[in-house]
């Protein structure tokens, strides 16, 4: 085992995964407008994703926040406590679908990603779904290739009715067993 993977461990043993609630909103808030002022920064000019920021600040967008703690498809992954990276589902009809999976940029890299996406795969298997869809933009493709996911086809995502970033609309079967384990001793669950 190499001094990079030991590193990764300590961290993922330090990190929670669990249901967000309205208390969180403001830490959600943070880690989107973080993450997503770097993802924007790749694809326009400053002007459109200072837009992009005012729109998580706004009503709209704290709406959509608490739809997803009502239906309980808000999770988070907290280091030691702080709140260092969320996501979020939505039930469809056919399939589940990932809305986001945003992580802080300081912790990018250490498997918070993994966890939250394995927290959703649970989610959504606990749900009944058979599959689960994400819009991904192209850097992310090899993460949800190297997890299971196929392409189907690209296209162009508009975020916050603002953003046009290009993404790759891929899909995953669910199978197996929808329990997920938070810590390493398996001591407690996605709850």
């Amino acid at each position: 085992m190499n001094d990079q993977s030991i590193s990764r461990k300590l961290h993922l043993d330090r990190v929670a995964v669990e249901r967000l609630g309205y208390d969180d909103l403001s830490a959600v808030r943070y880690i989107d407008s973080t993450s997503l002022r770097l993802v924007g920064q790749r694809y326009t000019r400053d002007d459109r994703v200072d837009s992009l920021l005012d729109h998580i600040q706004s009503p709209a967008y704290t709406d959509r926040l608490a739809e997803a703690v009502r239906s309980q498809t808000l999770i988070g992954a907290r280091f030691e406590g702080e709140l260092v990276g969320t996501a979020a589902w939505a039930n469809r009809a056919v399939r589940a679908r990932i809305d986001s999976i945003l992580v802080r940029p300081m912790m990018t890299g250490l498997g918070v990603g993994t966890l939250l996406l394995e927290a959703i795969e649970a989610s959504a298997r606990n749900a009944g779904y058979k599959e689960l869809a994400v819009s991904g933009p192209l850097e992310s493709t090899d993460f949800f290739e190297q997890r299971g996911f196929n392409t189907h086809s690209q296209g162009i995502l508009m975020l916050g009715g603002i953003l046009q970033i290009p993404v790759c609309f891929m899909r995953k079967p669910l199978r197996g067993n929808s329990s997920f384990l938070t810590k390493a001793d398996g001591e407690t669950n996605l709850h």
